[in-house]
């Protein structure tokens, strides 16, 4: 599927080391949404190994959190 995210959105994205390749795959390659809060902080599965490494995955507590911009906004636009 080929997501369309918000120009804004996707420069505030500038340390993407994939390509932003999330924009056209399909759910199965993000790391999981455990959890939201405030549509601000988006928990992801602590086990997501689809991508080794991420700059915007951050270890917090016991789970990790999502900061990119453009993930959060596919959660939020998408519900993926």
């Amino acid at each position: 599927m080929q997501y369309v995210i918000a120009q804004d959105v996707l420069k505030r994205t500038d340390r993407c080391g994939h390509g932003f390749s999330c924009l056209s795959c399909s759910k199965d390659c993000l790391c999981p949404v455990v959890s939201a809060v405030d549509g601000a902080v988006v928990f992801v599965d602590e086990k997501c190994t689809r991508k080794p490494y991420c700059g915007y995955r951050m270890g917090f507590g016991n789970g990790h959190i999502c900061t990119c911009p453009t993930r959060k906004a596919l959660f939020h636009q998408y519900r993926v």
